[in-house]
């Protein structure tokens, strides 16, 4: 075994090497030290379960591989295994076994450890095992590596290319509002069986890009109401939910000119529910909770019909969705309702 192309593999790797032997564990923690990066020795399984834990919330992570002699005092070499697979279960383990301790060793494999070694040591084999072991372990770490990486890219890469659509959106939705107005270009204003082509447009692409996001939102307000019904959480814990999925949901609405209004609204609303604590009794949360439940069916109504919606459907829609929060605030606020008027996208 070439000494350069060992260390290529246990350069970077750190170590906990559990024997009993005084004499062997110091001579056998000198030739490693020649190969790892760090090297830790422990008298005993006691000793080693000890070193295993403290190195881990001290670095944060665990050893990258362990050897252990499998006949040692107070704790054998089994059973500190064990307890170091049940805290990792994917610990590399390198075990040391006399010819004579047969029984020990076929449960060391049975456990699942990397390799063995049989004592007494001698380097040629030593050194082709710790090959084998720090390759796979040095391989395995560089994948992982590179997974995390990409999944990271592809989550900064996925926020980045919504954010950049969602600007594109707002900015052809103004684009086409000044068209209108200076008449650039006309044939946007014109009313195809009650839609225009630009509102075609933009339902277009509300439908691909979050209508699906929508609907999820409805569905965790749905799951939340339902926890409440079964009395598995307070109506506190239950407004602050609903507020932070309100407003998600009305800042999605605002990107589009054509529900900028309703976006605010709900906004308004989620704002509310975050920051107002509601102080009612029971009779009116009772009642407070069928009139959620009927918002939630008018939101779930809107999102599945929204695809095919035309415009006087829309407004009907946006009107009805906008007395339900006027409703649901009267508990909040019975002194200060004031109703919203009918929308109007279009003239």
């Amino acid at each position: 075994m070439q000494i350069d192309l060992l260390r290529e593999y246990t350069r970077t790797l750190n170590i906990l090497y559990v024997e009993d032997d005084l004499a062997m564990r110091l001579s056998t923690a000198e030739l490693m030290e020649d190969y790892f990066k760090r090297v830790d020795t422990a008298g005993d399984g006691v000793a080693g379960i000890a070193r295993f834990v403290e190195y881990f919330k001290r670095e944060g992570h665990y050893y990258d591989l362990v050897v252990a002699d499998l006949n040692m005092p107070r704790k054998g070499g089994i059973e500190m295994i064990k307890e170091m697979l049940a805290l990792r279960q994917e610990q590399s383990v390198i075990v040391l076994s006399a010819h004579n301790e047969v029984e020990n060793l076929i449960d060391a494999i049975e456990l699942g450890v990397a390799s063995f070694i049989i004592k007494p040591l001698q380097l040629e084999p030593f050194s082709g095992v710790l090959y084998r072991v720090a390759k796979a372990i040095t391989e395995r770490k560089l994948l992982q590596m590179h997974l995390e990486r990409a999944e990271q890219d592809n989550v900064t890469l996925c926020a980045e290319n919504r954010r950049f659509r969602k600007e594109m959106r707002v900015l052809q939705a103004r684009l086409s509002k000044y068209e209108v107005a200076l008449h650039v270009t006309p044939q946007l204003s014109v009313k195809t069986n009650g839609q225009s082509e630009r509102y075609e447009e933009q339902i277009r692409y509300l439908i691909r890009d979050d209508l699906e996001e929508l609907r999820m939102v409805i569905d965790a307000m749905e799951e939340h109401l339902g926890t409440y019904v079964r009395g598995e959480q307070d109506f506190k814990s239950l407004s602050e939910q609903f507020g932070v999925l309100l407003q998600h949901f009305g800042s999605t609405l605002a990107y589009y000119n054509f529900f900028e209004r309703l976006g605010g609204r709900i906004g308004e609303f989620a704002q509310t529910m975050l920051h107002e604590p509601l102080n009612s009794d029971e009779c009116s949360r009772e009642q407070l909770l069928i009139i959620l439940e009927s918002f939630l069916n008018m939101l779930r109504d809107w999102q599945t019909t929204l695809p095919d919606a035309d415009l006087e459907r829309l407004n009907f829609f946006d009107v009805s969705i906008i007395s339900d929060i006027d409703t649901i605030l009267l508990f909040w606020h019975p002194e200060e309702l004031q109703r919203s008027a009918p929308i109007e996208f279009f003239a």
